[in-house]
């Protein structure tokens, strides 16, 4: 089946101007109107009736697509949903999640024709995430909370600065008076994952921030399993080893702050620790323990609303995508460093 896309290819033009010639929902020039009916011709495109009503008319139910089976949805997810939700509610529409879960190709394009929902975010995002082409195929107004690292993608997204984050916690810990720095990165299976993405990512930020001002910092990658943080524990304890921990691995990080206390080494006195990104609880009904450089992430979830609307309301040209900075919460797990006698 030929799609929207394809047209916009053939004529030269974004999908959303194929959009608004076949619909007559905006003005377009002669030319323009003249290439996109021609390649509408040549290619036998036939319009979805469905994606041209969803066009038309302001964005009631806005859909949220994301992947438990994969990811599973922890605290940090749930902040991101908690300012959607609230932004949806004062805006007087609807967040609608379908649970289509990561082999639901099929499923999800289903979803997509069905009109059910006038725009879509979508979480999880991977790099080069299949997702972006199909909303993009069936004209589905969408947002994405991560980048697909795409080129030329023509989808809006708000995303966290994570080079700018790994940055800031070098400098931060510098600033406390630190010079020996552990990155504990984390392991996965998916090297195209977007977790990978984005801890590169503040990998590249935290290796030039400590370049620029003359720090060591080693690396450890780890998977995300208890019996790893022995490993992190033995650095700290070594005579030349870290003062500090970044933790983009921040599901590792409550477990190794409890293996070094078995070792008479108390988190905020005889070293420090800050999870990059992210926060680590000691279990989900408890507070998180660590200081955190991450982004304020009900706000990036009730941007993400706004945007969809927009996108809805005047097409996806008119959205632009923005880059969330980093902010500091300070919970007391950074000291200065130990005095060497």
């Amino acid at each position: 089946m030929v799609t929207r896309q394809e047209v916009a290819t053939r004529a030269g033009v974004s999908p959303s101007t194929v959009s608004y010639v076949l619909s007559g929902k905006r003005p377009t020039s002669e030319s323009t109107r003249r290439k996109v009916l021609a390649a509408v011709e040549e290619l036998g495109y036939v319009p979805n009736a469905t994606a041209s009503a969803l066009a038309a008319r302001e964005a009631r139910t806005i859909a949220l697509h994301l992947y438990p089976d994969v990811y599973g949805i922890d605290s940090i997810s749930v902040d991101y949903i908690v300012g959607m939700r609230q932004r949806v509610q004062e805006l007087g529409a609807n967040l609608l999640i379908p649970f289509i879960d990561s082999s639901g190709r099929d499923e999800f394009v289903r979803f997509l024709r069905s009109g059910v929902a006038d725009a879509l975010i979508l979480m999880d995002v991977a790099t080069g995430d299949w997702r972006e082409m199909a909303a993009l195929s069936e004209s589905m107004p969408t947002v994405l909370l991560g980048s697909t690292g795409r080129q030329g993608t023509r989808l809006p997204f708000v995303e966290s600065d994570f080079a700018q984050i790994g940055s800031t916690a070098v400098h931060f810990s510098v600033q406390r008076g630190h010079r020996r720095l552990l990155l504990l990165r984390r392991v996965l299976p998916d090297p195209e994952g977007h977790i990978n993405r984005t801890g590169q990512a503040m990998m590249v930020g935290a290796r030039m921030a400590a370049h620029r001002t003359r720090t060591r910092l080693e690396t450890l990658e780890l998977p995300t399993l208890s019996k790893y943080a022995s490993r992190v524990a033995d650095r700290l304890c070594a005579p030349d080893g870290p003062t500090v921990v970044l933790c983009e691995n921040g599901e590792l990080a409550s477990v190794v702050a409890a293996v070094a206390n078995e070792r008479g080494m108390v988190l905020g006195q005889h070293y420090s620790a800050m999870v990059l990104g992210g926060e680590a609880r000691q279990h989900p009904n408890l507070e998180p323990q660590f200081t955190e450089i991450a982004t304020d992430r009900s706000a990036m979830g009730r941007m993400c609303v706004d945007k969809a609307v927009a996108a809805a309301r005047d097409g996806l040209a008119s959205v632009t995508s923005k880059m969330f900075p980093p902010v500091l919460i300070d919970r007391g797990t950074v000291c200065p460093p130990p005095v060497l006698h």
